[in-house]
């Protein structure tokens, strides 16, 4: 299901440092779907694309700080604790994201599901 969500939830868009080279043993990187692009400036904007940094996760309009990041052996894939806003209120969830081979997988309770292409580098 290359570049699709999973769910009819929200874009996620998470940042990332521009012009970064991308790692493909981690999770960390810019990710689009469709109708999406992939201009890390417009990380975090309708239309922009996903990105996950280690501390960051911002989702058109959701912003995420992430901690207690915790490694998923042998899946490359990591737990972590995320502290959101979105539409004026704070949440709290776990999220699993997990490297496959186009991008990256993001369960999460409150957002939903996504399965994301990883964007060419940069």
């Amino acid at each position: 299901m290359k570049g699709s969500a999973i769910t009819a939830a929200t874009m996620i868009v998470l940042a990332v440092t521009p012009g970064m080279a991308q790692d493909r043993s981690t999770v960390f990187g810019l990710y689009s779907t469709e109708g999406m692009g992939c201009d890390a400036g417009m990380a975090g904007k309708p239309g922009g694309p996903v990105s996950i940094e280690a501390t960051a996760l911002m989702i058109a309009g959701i912003e995420c700080r992430l901690s207690s990041q915790t490694n998923v052996a042998r899946m490359n894939a990591v737990l972590v604790d995320a502290s959101c806003k979105f539409s004026g209120q704070n949440k709290k969830d776990r999220m699993f994201i997990q490297r496959n081979r186009e991008g990256v997988t993001i369960v999460a309770e409150g957002l939903g599901t996504f399965i994301l292409d990883q964007c060419p580098d940069f």
